[in-house]
């Protein structure tokens, strides 16, 4: 499945383990068959993936992405206050986030 990055994301499915190789579905920490992300979600259907994992297994992956885009936020307001004006002044590239919703990926910007 298609994300921000160059890279695909790699859905599997064995036996009734469902995967996907984004940093939400890996940073879970749960056992495997109460994992999932938006990326199965869009696959498989909002109401299959809830039936399968659970509330409790959607909310975790929710909370997960939200923590995911928090700490990026966090990063990026202490590298700017370390160096207000960098970006602009051609120091160094500028990151855009894109949100993939397996998580959080970078990309520099020229």
């Amino acid at each position: 499945m298609p994300g921000s990055g160059p890279k695909p994301y790699v859905l599997q499915r064995k036996g009734n383990i469902y995967s996907c190789t984004c940093s939400i579905w890996r940073s879970i920490d749960d056992i495997e068959q109460r994992r999932t992300c938006k990326h199965l979600r869009q696959l498989r259907g909002e109401k299959a993936e809830t039936g399968r994992v659970g509330e409790d297994g959607v909310r975790k992956s929710d909370e997960k992405l939200k923590e995911l885009l928090e700490a990026d936020m966090r990063h990026r307001q202490m590298h700017a206050a370390q160096d207000p004006g960098a970006s602009s002044l051609g120091k160094r590239p500028m990151d855009t986030v894109g949100q993939d919703g397996a998580g959080v990926k970078r990309q520099h910007v020229p």
